[in-house]
């Protein structure tokens, strides 16, 4: 049965296609509402591990939206932005730069880039880990051949040279 105006006068269930093209004229389909769990990242199984400096972060996928990613350590006072990232992506790495607890926010964000939803904040507890330094490359034989050869043939020059002018 269609329902007509005057028994559905707050229009909310759109049964007859012919009505939602007169107030839709493109056709383009009407954005459906929020689901409660499609904006609350909450429900996400939030997760990490963390392999030296790198953290990883993940988490499951509930919708197709972008967010933002912060963090904060214990002794600061304001989140700092590391972060834009597709919800579907379920993770992202990221490089610590002090252990110790930290607070990791997820927000989602519209089109616009304006939160939405329900933000969630996640404790981490970084176990200490050492800068990773690069260590540079050891000598090799050729190397340290080639530098006694300098030395040599530096040595050999400058005694020839000291000959020459002695005399």
């Amino acid at each position: 049965m269609i329902k007509t105006a005057k028994e559905n006068p707050d229009k909310t269930a759109k049964e007859n296609p012919d009505e939602t093209a007169k107030e839709n004229p493109d056709k383009t389909p009407n954005p459906t509402p929020l689901e409660k769990n499609d904006t609350d990242l909450c429900t996400a199984s939030i997760s990490y591990v963390q392999k030296g400096q790198a953290v990883t972060v993940s988490w499951s996928a509930i919708s197709n939206r972008n967010m933002n990613l912060y963090i904060r350590h214990t002794t600061q006072r304001e989140f700092s932005k590391i972060a834009t990232v597709n919800i579907t992506d379920e993770e992202y790495t990221f490089m610590a730069s002090r252990d110790g607890t930290h607070f990791i926010k997820f927000e989602i964000i519209d089109d616009k880039r304006n939160p939405i939803g329900t933000e969630c904040i996640q404790t981490m507890h970084l176990i200490p880990f050492k800068a990773e330094i690069p260590v540079a490359p050891t000598n090799g034989p050729e190397l340290t051949i080639l530098l006694i050869i300098m030395g040599v043939t530096t040595l050999g020059y400058f005694g020839v040279r000291s000959r020459k002018y002695s005399k």
